[in-house]
């Protein structure tokens, strides 16, 4: 939650926000979860006096699920946004296509039940949002209201692979230790399946200096791909997806023995999801 205090004088007040929460009877755990993944241009720039300028990325999701829900989210200087799903053989499905954007319908939108729209890591997503920028400055990503934003929360359902853990990661454990040891983003797909907050911490640690002197050859040379295909942070799912795949999968090859050991010395690289290290 975030507020637009820019027109507040003096105190703004307190927060008196709320949410009620609900739990499943004991004993009982769900077959499924939701979980949320941002689908963003973080890189933007949309030159000062610009009209209809079109920002676009492409990314992909490392997890097997449906798609259930979709937030697009710009600010005042947003027209239009759009994000669509184009699988392997050319088919397309829209998630979100706002024609005429307004600040105040920052909403989710929900797909009705039986039109959950399927999603994997091989599936490309683009979001592609429009401005105008009357102002003298450039607009890049950010968190005032007078900055811009070009993201989609795309809301998942993903299958419940059991909570061995009560931290970030809770439940990879289990959902890595089915994985095939030479697939890479089934790895991935366990930590997106357990929240992106996961994913974003454990794809860090993985590939951190620490572990990556652990696999010095495979590492340099994910590391030399990847300098030459991420030109921007939100390219980094793609590239190792695409262009980056070869070397990723023999990278993994080494880290997961390094991680399934314990990682030792790398723990603070895994401080935010520590669940990951020991993980078979």
């Amino acid at each position: 939650m975030h507020y637009n205090l820019e027109g507040v004088v003096g105190d703004p007040g307190s927060d008196r926000t709320a949410a009620e929460l609900w739990t499943l009877p004991p004993g009982e755990v769900p077959s499924q979860v939701a979980v949320a993944f941002p689908i963003a241009k973080l890189g933007l720039d949309v030159p000062p006096g610009a009209t209809d300028s079109v920002q676009t990325a492409h990314m992909r999701i490392p997890v097997d699920g449906h798609i259930l829900a979709s937030t697009p989210h710009m600010h005042l200087h947003g027209k239009q946004l759009h994000t669509e799903l184009t699988r392997p053989t050319g088919e397309t499905a829209c998630i979100s296509d706002v024609k005429r954007w307004d600040f105040n319908w920052q909403w989710t939108y929900g797909v009705p039940d039986d039109e959950w729209i399927p999603v994997s890591i091989a599936d490309d997503i683009a979001i592609s949002c429009t401005y105008d920028n009357p102002g003298d400055t450039t607009l890049t990503w950010g968190d005032k209201t007078s900055d811009e934003m070009c993201l989609d929360y795309v809301g998942l359902v993903v299958p419940w692979d059991g909570g061995t853990t009560g931290g970030t990661c809770s439940g990879y454990p289990t959902c890595n230790a089915r994985c095939a040891a030479d697939d890479p983003f089934c790895s991935l797909s366990c930590m997106t399946a357990s929240g992106d907050a996961c994913l974003f911490c454990g794809l860090p640690a993985v590939t951190s200096t620490c572990v990556g002197t652990q696999c010095a050859a495979t590492g340099l040379a994910l590391q030399v791909c990847m300098d030459g295909c991420a030109k921007e942070y939100e390219d980094s799912l793609r590239c190792l997806y695409e262009d980056c795949n070869a070397q990723f999968t023999a990278y993994w090859g080494c880290a997961r023995e390094v991680v399934a050991d314990g990682a030792p010395g790398c723990e603070a690289a895994f401080a935010s999801c520590p669940e990951i290290l020991g993980a078979p």
